[in-house]
């Protein structure tokens, strides 16, 4: 009987340890796939819309096209015109709701009063690095909007950044960076 409750006791820390261990990898594959899946939608949707909507890029609302001959920088004035007339950009935000610039959301916004401002990721992400540039090889070519963020899992470390704060806890943090050029096929 000593014996086996010797046994016992010596087997259960070792079985609560591989317990753990499997718990812990559950939740980094998580993490890793939800960041993956935000990502690529925000992604995807950013591309649909751009290639499939916009006809031309402007810094306000009319009539200031950009010139994208030079490398231009459009994160915080970017304003896509479709073919019916109405704009639509994709700006950074703290709260998915307003256009202010900061980290936390990408959000979608329209000139179209039922659509408003709508966030592509939900409140278990969050985004930093969001940039959008412009630039033309030709006067006579289509203008390519680049497209790069960085997408990481929300924990306590990392309300307000995707920076790694513990680096014992790294499968806490997946993260993700973003990159791809757009052409606007109906300019």
């Amino acid at each position: 009987m000593l014996i086996v409750i010797g046994v016992i006791g010596l087997s259960l820390p070792i079985l609560f340890n591989i317990f753990y261990v499997l718990l812990r990898q559950q939740i980094k594959i998580y993490r890793a796939l939800e960041v993956k899946r935000q990502g690529d939608y925000i992604l995807n949707t950013m591309k649909n819309l751009i290639i499939n909507r916009a006809v031309s890029i402007h810094n306000n609302p009319p009539p200031s096209p950009i010139d994208c001959l030079s490398i231009q920088d459009i994160t915080a004035n970017n304003y896509f015109l479709d073919k019916q007339g109405t704009y639509f950009r994709f700006c950074q935000s703290s709260s998915g709701t307003t256009c202010d610039n900061s980290d936390g959301y990408i959000a979608s916004s329209s000139s179209l009063p039922s659509v408003g401002i709508v966030a592509l990721n939900n409140d278990k992400t969050f985004i930093s690095d969001f940039t959008l540039t412009c630039y033309q090889n030709q006067s006579y070519s289509s203008p390519i909007v680049g497209i790069l963020f960085t997408i990481c899992y929300k924990t306590a470390q990392n309300q307000t950044n995707c920076s790694i704060n513990n680096q014992n806890q790294v499968e806490e943090n997946a993260k993700m960076t973003y990159s791809t050029f757009v052409k606007l096929r109906s300019y």
